[in-house]
């Protein structure tokens, strides 16, 4: 019997991997088992002997997920406990700098949707990395990339919650039983905003291949790239992450059991912000979670689930605001906001379940397994 958490983290793995990737038949034959396929079936399936079948099952009944190396589900550290944790913050921001790299041809050639979306995180992974580290990074030196970094995020919002209206608008079309007007009106407002996502894409696309966008990626990457006196201040080896990472991540954990009056009566734009703190606490964690262990990857299911599904009321909350905001296809827009409002009613109504779930004890010892591993 697994765990929802067990389940989750293993089917992950299958979903990221291939089956010649190591491991892959031991997950399989955990998988299997729990869906009560006999030993003789998984032994046909996965293609081991079926002693195999039966040693790795034992295994894993004995020692569930400690079984598999921790690095099966954890990524590669990027620092150690030891390190100055200035070097972690630069690190991190070169890391995330990559990950922009990446995508950045796609959304600048195209607005490529999963491009505009994976640079998104990466740059708000970056300003939360910012507010963590700036204390022990030169005063000011983050500054400045900041502020322009945050005009390509206003771009790049533009652009993803219009495509994110539209997707959901087109799967009402698609789904709910409409009238001949009804669905007559609705064909115009998607009409509508896709002429203005159109705008938006074009006016991204020219915004990301300016001169100036260019100059600011190149400067930053040099930046990152030259740890020393113009990062990292005198004292800063006097602060190793294993002394700060366990207060940077208990403040985060502290600001979100703050918002818990907002759990059962905050409003959409109350839980729009307790969405921000539960993403900061989140950030922070997968920041240090190579060096926190298994605990940590419970913690961080968790938090997903949360993100998710508080995610899922800001693209209502979003939609609403979108469509407040104009005046067009005036029957349409008022059937589609009840449908947004009847979408974010549900979903505030069904995350105290969630709330209790990361608020149980079970979940804080975990967190603190984690904290103990520094």
């Amino acid at each position: 019997m697994l765990t929802s958490e067990e389940r989750d983290l293993l089917e992950r793995f299958v979903k990221q991997n291939t089956p010649d990737a190591p491991y892959w038949a031991r997950v399989q034959i955990v998988l299997q088992a729990a869906a009560k396929t006999s030993q003789e079936d998984i032994a046909v399936q996965v293609g081991v002997p079926i002693t195999q079948v039966r040693l790795w099952q034992r295994a894993f009944n004995k020692q569930r997920l400690a079984v598999f190396p921790e690095t099966l589900f954890l990524p590669p550290p990027l620092f150690t406990p030891d390190d100055p944790v200035a070097e972690a913050g630069r690190c991190l921001l070169q890391e995330m700098q990559e990950k922009i790299d990446e995508h950045w041809d796609a959304a600048a050639a195209a607005a490529d949707h999963t491009a505009v979306h994976e640079i998104r995180k990466a740059i708000r992974q970056t300003f939360t990395i910012y507010r963590l580290f700036a204390p022990y990074f030169i005063q000011g030196s983050l500054l400045l990339f900041r502020r322009q970094w945050r005009r390509v995020m206003r771009r790049l919002g533009r652009s993803r919650d219009t495509a994110i209206f539209l997707a959901s608008l087109a799967e009402q079309i698609a789904q709910v039983e409409l009238g001949e007007d009804e669905r007559a009106d609705l064909m115009r407002l998607q009409e509508e905003w896709e002429s203005k996502f159109a705008a938006a894409n074009k006016d991204l696309i020219r915004y990301l291949n300016r001169r100036k966008v260019a100059r600011l990626r190149e400067e930053y990457r040099h930046f990152l790239q030259d740890p020393g006196s113009s990062l990292f201040p005198p004292q800063a080896q006097d602060s190793p992450v294993r002394l700060v990472a366990p207060l940077m991540i208990s403040q985060k954990f502290a600001i979100v059991r703050q918002d818990e009056p907002l759990v059962a009566s905050g409003t959409v734009a109350e839980l729009h912000q307790l969405r921000i703190h539960f993403k900061e606490l989140r950030y922070t964690l997968r920041f240090f979670a190579p060096l926190l262990g298994m605990p940590v990857v419970f913690c961080l299911n968790t938090l997903e689930e949360i993100q998710n599904h508080l995610g899922w009321l800001n693209d209502a909350r979003t939609g609403l605001e979108l469509l407040s905001e104009n005046g067009e296809s005036e029957k349409a827009s008022s059937w589609y906001l009840a449908q947004l409002q009847t979408r974010a009613d549900e979903l505030q109504a069904t995350f105290v379940p969630l709330w209790h779930k990361f608020n149980s004890r079970e979940w804080r010892q975990n967190l603190g397994l984690a904290l103990a591993r520094l």
